[in-house]
């Protein structure tokens, strides 16, 4: 991977403290508005979007010649290449500091007026800000908070008097009856008693994959594969001390990757259904099949059974009754006008209810939501205004 180094001056800029004049450039020495020499005080930096290379030979050697030296007697910056201060005329031998320890010694400076005092500002300072806890804990009490008000609200029920307006219930039983059928199952699937096959016969069931082979298939697949190179280059930037940084860029070659698609084989397995067989088999068997429902409806609380008669099936059994359902509706009407409550509201619910409860014309108490709707405890259901009584 080839590499190049490459090495230039650019400008640095300070500010003059007498004046407030910004961004003098590194090789003016005195401020070109108040005339003031630039002092210890003085910062060098990098304009951002803005950078001007050394391009005269002499002023680049002087930059390098190493950092600005610092007068002991009146503090002005002078030029590594001067012997005597341009200030007051001091000998260079004279004073012991340059441009960086005079940072150095900034630094060190602020770094002990701003050492903490307080246990917890020595944390702070070293390891970084604490974790607010105190903040965090009061918004999550005021998330929770929220969370539960809500609940509470959704949760919150007024007790409203409803009178029974209407009732009505629906009692269905039914008829089943041992009968002779004939029907078609699977030969382990035959239901009933006394069964007398007809006839047998041999069907596909169901089918199922097996492998009868191998094939080669060519597919499409992605590939990176290396296109070319390019620069990487990194900069870095070193002041000299004296007004100008000196720049290195460093550059190296690193591949570049592209896509493409190409063409592949491999051998994949080759399947075929084959049918599963099963014997059908037709048939005539005793069972008990559905004969009839009774069903008897009521306005009334007083639900009642419908009487069913039962008659006689093959070999002599009796109908049996199946399963009975039930249906109970009742209808109320809230008494009050400006209470919070729909005003007529459907509610399928239980026997026991139905019968004790909701007694037709009788008023009766219950727990209204915020939606303005009945509170339905376990077993019933809501009917929609619009829905039909079956």
């Amino acid at each position: 991977m080839a590499k190049t180094v490459t090495e230039e001056l650019v400008f640095e800029y300070w500010d003059c403290d007498k004046c407030g004049q910004k961004a003098i450039r590194g090789d003016v020495r005195n401020c070109p508005s108040c005339g003031n020499p630039r002092n210890e005080s003085v910062k060098f930096y990098l304009l951002e979007g803005k950078e001007e290379k050394v391009e005269d030979l002499a002023q680049a050697e002087k930059f390098k010649a190493g950092a600005d030296w610092v007068c002991s007697f009146c503090e002005a910056l002078n030029s590594i290449t001067d012997k005597n201060c341009i200030s007051c005329g001091a000998s260079q031998e004279s004073s012991e500091k340059n441009y960086f320890e005079v940072q150095k010694e900034k630094e060190l400076k602020g770094a002990k007026n701003s050492d903490p005092e307080k246990p917890e500002d020595w944390w702070e300072a070293k390891y970084g800000k604490p974790f607010n806890w105190m903040k965090f804990s009061i918004w999550t009490v005021i998330l929770l908070g929220s969370c539960i008000t809500s609940l509470y609200y959704l949760g919150r029920t007024h007790e409203v008097k409803f009178q029974v307006v209407d009732v009505s219930w629906e009692r269905t039983v039914p008829v089943l009856r041992y009968s002779n059928k004939e029907g078609i199952d699977w030969e382990n699937e035959l239901k009933g008693e006394d069964i007398v096959k007809l006839k047998s016969t041999q069907e596909i069931r169901s089918y199922e994959d097996r492998q009868v082979g191998t094939k080669m298939e060519t597919y499409s697949e992605s590939e990176q594969y290396q296109s070319g190179t390019k620069k990487d280059c990194n900069t870095n930037y070193e002041s000299t001390g004296s007004g100008a940084s000196k720049k290195v860029t460093t550059c190296n070659d690193v591949p570049t990757y592209s896509s493409r698609t190409v063409q592949r084989t491999r051998q994949v397995p080759v399947y075929q259904k084959f049918p599963i067989y099963g014997t059908k088999v037709t048939y005539t068997a005793n069972m008990y099949v559905p004969l009839r429902e009774d069903t008897l409806k009521g306005k009334d609380n007083n639900p009642r059974w419908p009487d069913a008669i039962l008659g006689v099936g093959e070999k002599g059994k009796s109908d049996t009754k199946g399963e009975p359902k039930a249906i109970y509706i009742v209808e109320l009407k809230k008494i009050n006008p400006d209470d919070k409550a729909k005003d007529i509201q459907k509610i399928k619910t239980t026997e026991d209810k139905f019968k004790s409860f909701y007694k037709l014309k009788e008023s009766v108490t219950r727990p209204v939501n915020v939606f303005e709707e009945i509170v339905l405890e376990e077993g019933e259901e809501k009917i929609d205004e619009t829905e039909k009584e079956k």
